[in-house]
């Protein structure tokens, strides 16, 4: 029998890409400012400062580059581990996730 990452990774529709950019999040709660470590066009994996509950619907702003930040406009924790919590994305606008796609290509 597999562990509950091995579970989580089977259910992914789409690769993780190892990546370290500085992420905003704003919500419900006060969360403030992360680091993502892994990104995809579906879902990222976040160290932040406070935890943060499974379930939590959040707003993310990921600061890649110079450039304007790529605009997650609703993520859900799918898990949460102390400071580090994994999110699915639940609506981002078409052109927010085309820049995110072409990011994904360019670090593939």
């Amino acid at each position: 029998m597999g562990s509950a990452g091995e579970a989580v990774e089977d259910k992914r529709r789409h690769e993780r890409i190892p990546v370290l950019f500085k992420i905003t999040v704003t919500g419900d709660l006060d969360v403030g400012e992360g680091t993502t470590r892994n990104l995809s066009e579906s879902g990222c994996a976040i160290s932040t400062t406070a935890p943060v509950p499974q379930g939590t619907t959040l707003t993310l702003r990921i600061y890649v580059d110079d450039d304007a930040p790529i605009k997650i406009d609703q993520a859900v924790v799918r898990w949460s581990s102390g400071n580090e919590f994994g999110l699915e994305f639940l609506n981002t606008r078409p052109d927010e996730q085309d820049r995110l796609t072409h990011l994904l290509h360019r670090l593939r």
